[in-house]
């Protein structure tokens, strides 16, 4: 058996990270994949959204090249984890833009000097991880002073990151709680859609008889974010699973709220280990 698996920091290889201070104990965020059988190659990345790079690259690279897939595992990341393109109000162009900020951000200038962290996401070929540009993405400049976040950096930085901040999805609705009318959402969710077909198209071309696996842990918490998710999860993405014969996972528990209240994350949002065991058990039903 050997499985590949695709999504965000909800899937993505364990980590310990450090309590803040004051607290004891150590937070973990568990990947689901160190508990699944076989051979797993896990390309989850923390902070992204939905994307249509990864996949060809693993499948292209000496670890897959001649392999034999048997399962192609799916961990969708929140549709609104995108960036925006207002200005494009022909759809045939907004179809054919980027899902993902990183090549957003490889189109605008150089990354911010003086932001370490920054300067490695970028390359000669625009590529990159992309965790670090969406942690600056995710940040909020009214609650503590952008003298704290930025110590070390000018003005310039913090424009340029309030630049990408405004043309986030994402961001906007988390945390500017900006509301954007039913037509216009409803473009960025097909366009998330149009991405998890890529992706599916890119697996099934190589590897026709593969099993797939679609998986929904959702963002329940942040009143927006689910707001604009929660029937794309629901019924979106069930309807497209069953005229495509592949395996959708919606369990009502599988989110944020309830794994939270239930002690299955030592944060606000992220499976532990006991939260990540309760996921692969679902998925081995369906393997």
């Amino acid at each position: 058996m050997i499985i590949l698996n695709n999504g965000c920091s909800f899937s993505a290889k364990s980590f310990a990270v450090d309590p803040p201070p004051g607290e004891d104990g150590r937070c973990w965020a568990a990947s689901y994949c160190d508990f699944l059988p076989g051979e797993i190659h896990n390309i989850a990345q923390r902070g992204s959204g939905i994307e249509v790079t990864r996949v060809p690259e693993k499948i292209s690279s000496k670890f897959l090249e001649d392999a034999e897939l048997t399962h192609f595992i799916y961990q969708i990341p929140h549709p609104t984890r995108q960036p925006m393109f207002e200005e494009l109000g022909n759809d045939e162009e907004f179809y054919k833009t980027t899902l993902q900020i990183d090549r957003v951000w490889g189109i605008k200038d150089a990354p911010p000097i003086g932001i370490a962290d920054l300067q490695r996401y970028r390359s000669s070929q625009g590529r990159g991880w992309i965790n670090g540009v969406l942690k600056l993405l995710g940040r909020r400049f009214k609650e503590h002073g952008v003298e704290k976040k930025y110590k070390g950096t000018g003005w310039g930085e913090v424009t340029k990151t309030k630049y990408l901040q405004q043309n986030f999805l994402w961001h906007q609705l988390r945390h500017e709680n900006k509301i954007f009318g039913r037509d216009v959402m409803d473009r960025y969710l097909k366009k998330a859609l149009n991405g998890v077909n890529e992706n599916v198209n890119i697996v099934r071309s190589k590897w026709p008889n593969v099993k797939i696996i679609i998986l929904r842990y959702e963002e329940t918490k942040i009143p927006l974010i689910y707001e604009y998710g929660k029937d794309w999860f629901k019924n979106t993405l069930s309807n497209y699973c069953k005229d495509n014969n592949i395996t959708y996972i919606y369990e009502e528990n599988f989110n944020t709220k309830w794994f939270k209240s239930n002690g299955l994350c030592d944060d606000k949002r992220h499976p532990n280990k006991a939260g990540a065991k309760l996921i692969a058990d679902k998925i081995k039903e369906y393997l």
